[in-house]
């Protein structure tokens, strides 16, 4: 009986793991789409995460060349302009067709995003 005990509470704490890990896998999302043109054009990459992501450092082709985002709802991200995130920044959400306006284009080379 006490070697039955045994074995149902590690099936029960088994079971309890994999809960916890299938809801920590939940939480990732699509968080921020950077286009290297203005208007959503040219080369993209979505970045799937979960918030707070932290300062993330641009990777090439994407480094000082980003001209529109696609930022998801319930999402803010402050784009910067060093890979320390500091420096000139400004913080997004939603779609962003041109950086250009907001005196940012082609200036991205760090970013963190957040629940908004």
């Amino acid at each position: 009986m006490a070697r039955f005990l045994a074995l149902l509470s590690g099936i029960a704490l088994a079971a309890s793991l994999a809960t916890a890990n299938a809801a920590a896998i939940d939480k990732r999302a699509n968080l921020i789409t950077f286009f290297l043109d203005i208007n959503f054009s040219g080369e993209s990459v979505t970045f799937v995460d979960s918030t707070p992501t932290g300062c993330i450092k641009a990777t090439p082709p994407y480094i000082a060349s980003v001209s529109s985002v696609i930022v998801a709802s319930g999402i803010e991200c402050i784009l910067w302009s060093t890979s320390t995130c500091g420096g000139s920044s400004i913080t997004v959400g939603g779609s962003v067709p041109s950086l250009v306006p907001l005196g940012f284009n082609d200036k991205m080379v760090a970013y963190e995003c957040f629940s908004a």
